[in-house]
């Protein structure tokens, strides 16, 4: 598989705090990696990074061996948290139809290419309901869904199934790893160790502002505390 992002040697700083410190990460195309590490280690950092929030103060990113600009980047990731990013007085049509204008998707059918999405995350069904009369697994599935919209290649997804139980965060990674076999590379960070066991290809662990160490996703929480 051909690296898809490649972080090399990023630092970033906010004022005399050193976040990120010489850290490189590499991505094949296709993989899912989870990213973990204690809180405050800079896994948010890292993501707002690729997502083009922040620069960083040395080092670079580059998609496919190229170096990229934040228009581009924005083009091409895909952003997914915990946390809703619709509007629960619209209902998950106008959502989904809202979000593809912003992002200027040029679909000949969008709506067409709406729904499609739709029944990738198993929405397609409640199309036309209000997002406040959603269940909190649908509200996540349609975050997953508002992040497709605009068909990135590269997902990051910040903690996604916080507060789910057992089977909803099952649900949700049915979904994810649905996606991911049309072609789609996925960064995840998550404190539950079971999901990115049974979900990643490989590992990166992360503290004091570096990837310590990559590695394949068995025995996670014990390699973590060899660190």
């Amino acid at each position: 598989m051909s690296t898809i992002l490649a972080l090399s040697h990023v630092a970033k700083s906010f004022g005399k705090v050193s976040v990120l410190k010489n850290l490189s990460l590499k991505m094949k195309e296709g993989e899912t990696i989870g990213l973990i590490g204690p809180s405050g280690c800079g896994k948010s950092t890292v993501f707002r990074i690729i997502l083009g929030y922040y620069a960083p103060d040395e080092g670079s990113i580059s998609f496919r061996g190229k170096k990229l600009n934040i228009k581009k980047l924005r083009r091409i990731v895909g952003y997914t948290t915990q946390d809703d990013s619709f509007y629960a007085k619209l209902t998950v049509m106008e959502n989904m139809m809202y979000y593809a204008r912003l992002y200027s998707v040029r679909q000949k059918n969008l709506k067409k290419h709406v729904i499609e999405l739709l029944k990738d995350v198993q929405l397609a069904h409640a199309k036309d309901q209000f997002v406040s009369n959603l269940s909190g697994g649908m509200r996540r599935r349609l975050n997953f869904a508002i992040s497709l919209v605009h068909d990135p290649e590269l997902l990051i997804m910040d903690e996604p199934t916080t507060g789910l139980d057992p089977l909803l965060v099952e649900q949700f990674w049915s979904v994810v790893n649905k996606v991911k076999k049309k072609g789609k590379t996925v960064l995840v960070s998550s404190h539950i160790l079971d999901e990115i066991e049974q979900n990643c290809d490989r590992v990166a662990l992360m503290a004091n502002g570096r990837i310590q160490k990559i590695i394949k996703p068995h025995n996670v929480l014990a390699q973590f505390r060899k660190l």
